[in-house]
């Protein structure tokens, strides 16, 4: 019997040891929303798997759906997490993995969150920050945990990240936290 197999981008959220030699991965991709797979024997070290699927990166994947869950059957590695800005794209995952209603594709989105991780080392360290809480706002918005401030409704449709945006959102930066924070307590999760 032949499997489908989907290609899609995805970013890593989180892995858990699976096995002796496998892991399963919490992936947010492209096409299919957010989505656990397995890889077996990628903790071994003939495994080609092994450098393209770490923690909080991108990669291009290969998955097929099995009886009760994906399989990553291939991956092509994007870009790995920059260790100066690992604080903010752990944040910014896991907000994600806590809010997401599982497989629902979100183009839009991911789009806007590979971006902001793409940008996120080149802001400068004071701005990193403020692109973090502005990806929050929009990934809880994305989730159906939008703002009813109209403020904060204007940044909250996936923006073009610039510096002049930064700078303008930089005042609700409080405020959109305390809007995050609210989410996630409404969201019982």
């Amino acid at each position: 019997m032949s499997y489908h197999i989907y290609t899609t981008d995805a970013i890593v959220l989180e892995a858990y040891p699976r096995g002796e030699a496998g892991l399963y991965f919490l992936l947010f991709t492209r096409e299919l929303g957010v989505i656990g797979a397995s890889a077996e024997g990628i903790r071994l070290m003939k495994s080609k798997l092994r450098y393209a699927l770490q923690a909080y990166s991108r990669a291009g994947l290969g998955v097929v759906r099995g009886k009760e869950a994906w399989r990553i059957v291939s991956a092509m590695p994007r870009a790995a997490l920059s260790p100066e800005t690992r604080r903010h794209t752990v944040r910014l995952l896991s907000l994600i993995a806590r809010l997401s209603p599982g497989e629902r594709s979100d183009r839009d989105l991911y789009d806007f969150l590979a971006d902001a991780l793409k940008r996120m080392p080149l802001v400068s360290p004071e701005h990193r920050f403020v692109l973090e809480i502005l990806s929050g706002l929009n990934i809880c918005s994305a989730f159906g945990y939008g703002p009813s401030d109209e403020a904060l409704a204007r940044f909250s449709g996936f923006p073009v990240i610039t510096h002049e945006t930064l700078k303008l959102f930089s005042p609700f930066v409080r405020l959109s936290e305390a809007h995050i924070k609210y989410a996630i307590t409404a969201s019982h999760l």
